[in-house]
């Protein structure tokens, strides 16, 4: 399994925000975002998607919510790297996101 090192390699921060570019990286090594959705309803649906992920690639972000924002923070599991799980979980919840906000355009047509 591969990993990538924030703060030793320069470069590799690059090819990260390459990767998940509306992701903020926090100190120490740990990434952030906040998923704004049109209501309650998308909101949950969203959080109901990552649940089931997360449990599947036993990979647990911390997560808060409300009505409308959903904020996670990814931080490493494994010493101060984050690793190829864990950014590939940060992946999927901007695919998440897309799919449910094309829901929500769906319900409005």
């Amino acid at each position: 399994m591969g990993i990538i090192m924030l703060r030793s390699v320069p470069t590799k921060v690059s090819n990260f925000r390459t990767t998940l570019p509306s992701w903020e990286v926090l100190e120490p090594l740990s990434i952030t975002k906040t998923f704004v959705f049109a209501d309650q309803l998308h909101t949950w649906n969203f959080i109901k998607l990552l649940c089931k992920v997360s449990e599947n690639k036993n990979c647990f972000p911390s997560v808060k919510f409300n009505s409308r924002e959903v904020q996670v923070l990814i931080s490493p599991s494994e010493g101060n790297l984050l690793t190829n799980r864990e950014i590939w979980l940060a992946s999927f919840m901007d695919k998440a996101e897309q799919h449910v906000k094309d829901e929500e355009q769906e319900e409005i047509f």
